[in-house]
């Protein structure tokens, strides 16, 4: 991924960024992509992430033992150059993802049923505490129906492009004007931003 010293994202945040949004992309090396929740659990300084793919879908027999990327993408929305102070400009996107490298490891059912249930428990806790819904019943089904992975994470990348070369009146700017605009996407990076930029709020 191209990066800029000033958009690399330090290790807490990326862990951060992790935690919250579970959802990725898992490329392998033939170009072959799956889009699926990863749960991300801090270990060995990089961490591991768990999840399950269908068992009919061809994608898994090609993982065990292999080096994939998972993409995570964070909040993005248009910026428009009406926003600045500083004219002329020109418009842009800004973005937060993160890309996680490492190999697959396919795992045994009790070790896939742990990692589900961590993803519930994240997720929907009172699933766990209640068989209304998933009775064991449906549970035994739907554990020979899927196929749990394991991705041992060897390289961590993530990227922030906000502006920050941007003068502090110019990212206020911005962040009034996505506040204003009532859309998911800028509405999303607005609360990031209120979040990392806080002396701008």
């Amino acid at each position: 991924m191209y990066n800029t010293s000033n958009t690399q994202m330090p290790l807490e945040q990326i862990h951060q960024l992790l935690k919250q949004r579970n959802f990725a992309t898992l490329v392998s090396a033939d170009l072959q992509a799956t889009h699926l929740p990863l749960s991300f659990t801090a270990q060995n300084q990089l961490g591991l992430l768990t999840g399950h793919l269908a068992k009919t879908n061809p994608h898994w027999k090609k993982l065990n033992n292999q080096r994939v990327l998972t993409i995570f993408n964070g909040p993005d929305s248009y910026i428009s150059p009406t926003w600045y102070h500083t004219r002329p400009s020109v418009p842009t996107w800004n973005y937060v993802t993160v890309h996680a490298y490492g190999k697959v490891e396919i795992v045994e059912p009790t070790l896939m049923l742990e990692d589900l249930n961590c993803l519930i428990e994240q997720h929907d806790p009172q699933l766990l505490k209640t068989n209304d819904c998933i009775t064991d019943e449906l549970k035994h089904r739907l554990m020979d129906a899927i196929v749990g992975i394991r991705i041992h994470i060897e390289h961590l990348e993530g990227k922030e492009k906000l502006g920050q070369h941007r003068s502090e009146r110019d990212q206020a700017a911005v962040l009034t004007a996505l506040g204003a605009q009532q859309t998911p996407h800028a509405s999303d990076m607005c609360r990031y931003l209120k979040h990392r930029w806080p002396s701008n709020v």
